[in-house]
């Protein structure tokens, strides 16, 4: 589980709470930070639950102190801090890249007892599943991605940690302006293009786990579609949509964000997956 990161480098910030409620991680998207999860934070610490909170490298308030990484890496860092801070039967919530991080830690590690919260997030990587269905618009995603990457280069200003739950009335154009404007652009670019050979369905799919999946009806990053037929995959998962949301739209509409957390809560922070499990063996 080796790695190229100092946790010392990095922002990594912990909630204390109640010891005998399941402990939650969670971890924002690319060229984001941790503020973006302000609204699903304080909904866990309201409920008493420990939560930890860190930033990726060069996002936010930490640390970009190498030149080079890879997709692994983050996953390997990941994965040492869910063991750091005792999470290995936690939430894992993550958006976008976030969430894909945990879920190959996941699997890495073989976290099975923990549970899944994932916004704006899939199982594989986007371009390689939209190619599956129609390569004209994997190929306009692509082109969609390297523009994202060269106009970070100009746009960025400098490093820190804007807060996007505050901004949160902001459309996803304006997001991205500031995405860009104060996240290392070297970053930005390792990340999305670190993405080649993620795929975990068929390794998670095999053993049924808690797992909700929040995701915006008009998305574009990550299509709709895709989501629909990651879903189809895991039929113990459960799937929710913000009807007028985008790729941000678990904080941009974080009064919905809370009513879904609100009716699944007792299924996302149960201890007893055995249940589940015999259900789904039925």
């Amino acid at each position: 589980m080796e790695h190229p990161f100092d946790l010392n480098e990095l922002y990594i910030h912990e909630y204390p709470g109640n010891s005998n409620l399941k402990p939650v991680l969670f971890l924002h998207g690319n060229t984001q930070n941790s503020t973006c999860g302000t609204g699903v934070i304080e909904f866990f610490r309201s409920k008493g639950h420990r939560v930890v909170v860190w930033e990726l490298p060069g996002h936010g308030l930490s640390k970009l102190t190498v030149d080079h990484y890879k997709f692994s890496d983050l996953v390997a860092l990941n994965s040492q801090i869910i063991e750091k801070y005792h999470l290995q039967q936690g939430l894992l919530v993550g958006h976008s890249i976030g969430g894909m991080i945990i879920l190959a830690s996941v699997i890495e590690r073989q976290f099975d007892d923990a549970s899944l919260l994932l916004m704006g997030s899939l199982d594989k990587n986007p371009i390689e599943a939209v190619k599956e269905h129609n390569l004209s618009d994997a190929l306009y995603m692509q082109t969609s991605l390297d523009s994202y990457m060269e106009a970070g280069d100009g746009l960025f200003k400098r490093q820190r940690q804007y807060d996007y739950f505050e901004n949160r009335h902001l459309d996803d154009s304006f997001t991205e302006i500031f995405n860009r404007r104060y996240t290392q652009p070297l970053a930005n670019r390792i990340n999305l293009t670190s993405l080649a050979e993620y795929d975990v369905r068929e390794q998670l799919s095999s053993t049924p786990r808690v797992m909700l999946v929040l995701h915006g009806a008009k998305e574009e990053v990550i299509p709709p579609a895709l989501v629909e037929d990651m879903m189809t995959h895991y039929p113990w998962a459960l799937l929710e949509w913000f009807p007028e949301g985008g790729h941000n739209a678990f904080f941009q509409h974080h009064e919905l964000t809370v009513t879904f957390l609100k009716k699944h809560y007792d299924r996302l922070c149960t201890n007893n997956l055995s249940v589940l499990r015999s259900k789904a063996e039925a």
